[in-house]
């Protein structure tokens, strides 16, 4: 285990100025929903809320053992969407991950990463069956925790972070009746949360989600 990873997982918790950097992203997703929804909305729009359950598969650095050291990760989104016509939808979502990490003997650690997004989707078809590609822009936090013995005295530290976070998507929904649709999506995940003081990567990484979503 390098030294980088050692800082990144070891690290005393760290007090993060987010609140800017929140404010910020939460302007920009804003925006982005304001854009969308004056490109016409029609007497037809619906809101959708939805659930989904999936994997994410690191790269890059997060998923390089001398820097990131961490492994596939599990978890799920909740999502509501507001569909201004046939075509355009835009909304949020809220994910939660728990990651797979390096092992270090004798002692218990964990990795988890909670992304909040504002996103735009374009639906290619009006059938049923509805390929889709769109963009999430919005913040993700992380947090890891390690616990254990050095010496036979108990030890225990936890480190945190965030920062803006960027993602393309593509999937596609089909519609088991008027108010129930199946779907899947994938995406490639960006969050820009690279620390040179504790080592902590940019957490970079394919999610690959399924779920189901309500209209109403």
């Amino acid at each position: 285990m390098t030294e980088d990873f050692s800082n990144f997982i070891l690290s005393k918790k760290l007090k993060h100025k987010k609140t800017n950097s929140m404010k910020q992203s939460i302007l920009k997703i804003s925006a982005v929903v304001l854009l969308a929804l004056g490109a016409g909305i029609n007497a037809n729009a619906q809101i959708s809320v939805g659930v989904t359950g999936g994997v994410g598969i690191p790269m890059g650095d997060m998923g390089d053992d001398a820097k990131g050291g961490i492994k596939t990760g599990f978890g799920g989104e909740l999502q509501g969407r507001y569909h201004l016509n046939d075509n355009m939808a835009v909304g949020l979502s809220l994910g939660y991950y728990s990651w797979g990490t390096v092992e270090i003997p004798g002692f218990t650690t964990s990795f988890t990463t909670m992304p909040i997004m504002g996103g735009f989707d374009y639906y290619f078809s009006t059938d049923d069956f509805k390929p889709f590609a769109g963009i999430e822009l919005g913040y993700t936090t992380w947090s890891s925790e390690v616990s254990g013995e050095i010496f036979g005295i108990p030890f225990e530290a936890s480190s945190s972070g965030g920062g803006l976070a960027l993602a393309p998507v593509i999937g596609a929904s089909y519609a088991i009746n008027d108010q129930l649709d199946v779907f899947g999506r994938a995406k490639y995940f960006y969050g820009m949360t690279e620390d040179t003081g504790t080592g902590a990567p940019n957490l970079t990484y394919i999610g690959i989600n399924a779920g189901v979503s309500m209209k109403f």
